[in-house]
């Protein structure tokens, strides 16, 4: 069997995700304008559309977090830890609802780890950074030190 996928499982899988993507448009319009509801029913019709996929939950994640619902976003950065449980990005994410939620030992651990994964995104050191500071550990933060004390 050939490694790689098919042109045609490629070409369904972009498509699945153009799809997914295109549904995620309007349920941030609705966010834009003050609409829960609207929200809520485009999110939901692209997470039916892609079960397994990532996107709808982090854009649940974000809009949760933007109303201030640490309980939710953790549920729905839960959810795609599930599905991809070292995505630097989905590490990321949830270290993001561990910091709103106060959980800064808990926020440092993710960034540790989405830091590890891809040493060169800023945005993970900087996060990595700012969990530090939270944590009380301004020396950590300063020196873009991980928790174990190397870089």
């Amino acid at each position: 069997m050939h490694p790689h996928k098919s042109i045609s499982e490629r070409t369904n899988a972009s498509t699945h995700f153009i799809h997914t993507t295109s549904l995620l448009g309007p349920a941030q319009l609705a966010q834009i304008r003050g609409e829960p509801a609207g929200v809520a029913e485009w999110r939901d019709r692209a997470a039916a559309a892609d079960p397994a996929g990532l996107e709808p939950k982090v854009a649940r994640v974000r809009y949760e977090l933007s109303v201030n619902n640490v309980e939710g976003a953790r549920a729905a950065a839960n959810e795609a830890r599930e599905l991809d449980p070292d995505n630097p990005a989905v590490l990321s994410l949830l270290g993001t609802v561990e910091l709103a939620a106060g959980a800064n030992a808990e926020a440092v651990a993710l960034f540790e780890k989405a830091a590890a994964a891809e040493p060169t995104n800023s945005s993970s050191q900087v996060n990595l950074a700012i969990a530090h500071m939270r944590a009380g550990n301004a020396a950590a933060a300063v020196s873009g030190r991980r928790g174990n004390g190397t870089l």
